[in-house]
Order: C-alpha cells, then structure tokens, then sequence
C-alpha cells in the first residue's frame, strides 16, 4: 500500500513539474523545480545572478513583477535579484522572507536606484 501511495505522488509532482515548466515557458523564466531531488546546491549555485532579470526583452522601465505597476526598485540579498518596488520588497521580506524568484531565504532587502 505505501508503493502505490508512493508512486501516486510521484506521479502528482510530475504533474505539478509539467505545470510549472509550462508557466515558466510562458513567462520566460528557468524553472526551479526539477524530478528526482537533485543533490545539494553547489556553492555556484548560491552565487548572485549576472542578469538583469529583464527576461531579455532590453530597453524601457522594467515593472515590478509583484505589483506590475511601479518601477523596480529593490534588490534581495543574498541572491541579488532586483525585480520588485521597494514596497514590494519590503512586504515580501515581512510576509515570507523569500525571493519571488529564486525562493531563496533573504538576508534583507534594499533599495537601489538606477541612473
């Protein structure tokens, strides 16, 4: 009995991995969920993003991606994604302490204003 309740959950998260590897696609984004658990994270793995999180589209205002109306204007430390309004980013912070984007805990969040 437990191999199958097993094997149904298996086959649920697969179902939940398709779901969000489709959303991911839509959104331009690299999903963060991958099937059988991969091993610790490296140390690479922790390192900030190079990107600017603009998803490579370039040019213009880039949006908050939680509110969709303001500016981005905070970065989330450690993992250095800056793609939410300061507000935003406090209210992430405050509410469940990770990053929209990466999941990943935060240390803070702090503005920044680009020139």
């Amino acid at each position: 009995m437990e191999a199958e309740d097993e094997e149904e959950a298996l086959k649920e998260l697969g179902k939940i991995q398709e779901a969000m590897n489709e959303e991911a696609a839509i959104l331009d984004i690299e999903p963060r969920i991958e099937l059988p658990q991969a091993a610790d994270p490296s140390p690479e793995d922790s390192l900030p993003c190079s990107d600017d999180g603009g998803g490579g589209r370039g040019g213009g205002v880039q949006l908050c991606v939680v509110c969709l109306s303001a500016p981005r204007g905070a970065v989330f430390i450690p993992c250095g994604h800056a793609v939410s309004c300061l507000p935003c980013g406090r209210r992430v912070e405050a509410e469940n302490n990770l990053c929209p984007i990466c999941r990943g805990q935060l240390i803070g969040v702090f503005p920044f204003y680009n020139n």
